[in-house]
């Protein structure tokens, strides 16, 4: 096997290939680039507050009270709601992030407390969408709801409101598409699934990849034309959400291999946030998407087809150790290593740069280069 350069401390996209041969636990440096992703959110968080403080003084002045008391590392920093709308600024608006920042540090204290100021809120939610308070005035007590998690703190969210606003135009399906929330009962049936299919992992390196970079999985049901498949999506700016479709029809495999697939995607972004691997968005908005993946035939825009490469790269080396260890179906490995290991040899990085003239840089290129090799020779 073709061995990658060691550079497991470096927030750089060959640290990412490095890290997804899932060669031994990685969750020392896993740890560190969420340590730093989540620098990176408050520095740009502390900036968009700057934009409150004409605007609304008083929220400027509850935010920075607020700010005061955050610990490094606060789990905040990294909820793909709040992170999210930090990274999409300024297409977002910067009295809601604040707004939104003191609600979610409001329902972290309403979660360990039981109970919250009535007014303030009639309601809280918390940003992380794994807890839920409202005051019951019949009964004169609070009442919560917390969701199920998998793993040390894996929320599967299918009641908030983040998984609720999931629409057809979100999916990219037709207005005549059919979106649906589970009800408890099936929630249930499919956190006990997912909860399975997660300790399957037996501590296996990408086990420690899902733990590390998902944080939220949203639940929906899906009927588009007719049909109900399942599958699975992730999206920038929400880095660490994975969004599930039609779990329940889904076999322990593929449910095992969605999760890596879009840990990988989650691993990526913020890889992309601490250091620039892939093109400027504006070069990615201007050539649309006119790949066509060797792996799927999907049209794909630039920057899809880049991560899709250390996507496939890491299902390859997650389903050679699945075989090793007999663990998930061996005959759905096996023909996933062969589906992948046959796009690779269209794979051609030099050649889409030049006639897209897409002025990569020599490490990525350098970088897809080797992972290439290693699928084809190993």
């Amino acid at each position: 096997m073709t061995q990658l350069p060691d550079t497991s401390l470096s927030a750089d996209i060959r640290s990412a290939a490095s890290l997804l041969q899932f060669q031994e636990p990685q969750q020392t440096t896993y740890a560190r680039l969420r340590q730093l992703f989540g620098r990176q959110i408050l520095h740009l968080f502390r900036a968009i507050t700057e934009e409150v403080r004409t605007v609304d003084p008083h929220l400027y002045a509850k935010t920075l009270d607020k700010l005061s008391t955050l610990l490094e590392g606060a789990s905040i920093l990294l909820t793909p709601e709040f992170a999210g709308k930090v990274l999409d600024y300024p297409y977002g608006n910067a009295v809601n992030i604040c707004a939104f920042f003191l609600q979610s540090m409001d329902a972290s204290l309403a979660k360990a407390a039981g109970s919250f100021d009535r007014n303030l809120y009639p309601a809280l939610w918390s940003g992380e969408g794994d807890f839920f308070i409202r005051f019951d005035p019949e009964a004169q007590q609070f009442r919560r709801y917390d969701a199920f998690s998998i793993g040390e703190d894996i929320t599967l969210d299918f009641f908030s409101p983040y998984c609720i606003r999931i629409d057809n135009q979100e999916l990219g399906e037709p207005e005549g598409a059919i979106i649906e929330e589970y009800d408890y009962p099936e929630a249930f049936s499919l956190y006990e699934k997912l909860d399975d299919t997660f300790n399957a992992f037996h501590g296996q390196p990408a086990g420690h990849l899902i733990s590390h970079f998902t944080r939220t999985i949203l639940l929906k049901k899906l009927t588009s034309n007719g049909q109900t498949y399942f599958s699975s999506a992730s999206n920038f700016p929400w880095i660490g959400r994975t969004l599930l479709l039609n779990a329940g029809a889904a076999s322990q495999s593929q449910l095992a291999d969605a999760l890596v697939h879009e840990s990988t995607h989650s691993l990526l972004y913020t890889i992309n946030v601490l250091n620039k691997w892939m093109p400027p968005n504006s070069t990615i908005r201007q050539l649309g998407r006119h790949i066509i993946s060797p792996w799927t035939s999907r049209l794909l825009d630039t920057g899809n087809y880049l991560q899709a490469i250390f996507v496939w790269y890491a299902l390859s080396n997650f389903w050679q150790q699945a075989l090793e260890q007999q663990t998930f179906d061996q005959a759905f490995g096996i023909e996933r290593i062969r589906m992948i290991r046959s796009g690779f040899t269209k794979v051609d990085i030099r050649q889409l740069n030049d006639s897209c003239q897409l002025q990569l840089k020599e490490e990525l290129m350098g970088t897809i280069e080797r992972v290439r090799h290693q699928i084809l020779h190993s």
